[in-house]
């Protein structure tokens, strides 16, 4: 089963977008931090990703860059 709890506001990575909903960042050369696995996941990198066990998404963002597609970055 998987846990839908919500992060705490105040827990490290955490950031209240405007909508209201809470979403956990991390860089990846960081371990996952203490609490639920993720149930998905975006990427904002340059290079493909590394396989995780949950559902993600790759949007390919050079780092100090723009998205490379700026049409699926807005989708």
């Amino acid at each position: 089963m998987i846990d839908t709890t919500p992060w705490e506001a105040a827990a490290p990575g955490v950031l209240r977008l405007p909508s209201g909903r809470l979403v956990r960042g991390r860089g990846l050369r960081h371990p996952l931090p203490p609490g639920p696995e993720p149930t998905f996941a975006l990427y904002l990198l340059g290079r493909v990703p590394p396989p995780v066990a949950w559902e993600s998404r790759w949007l390919r963002w050079p780092d100090f860059w723009l998205p490379a597609d700026r049409t699926e970055a807005a989708a």
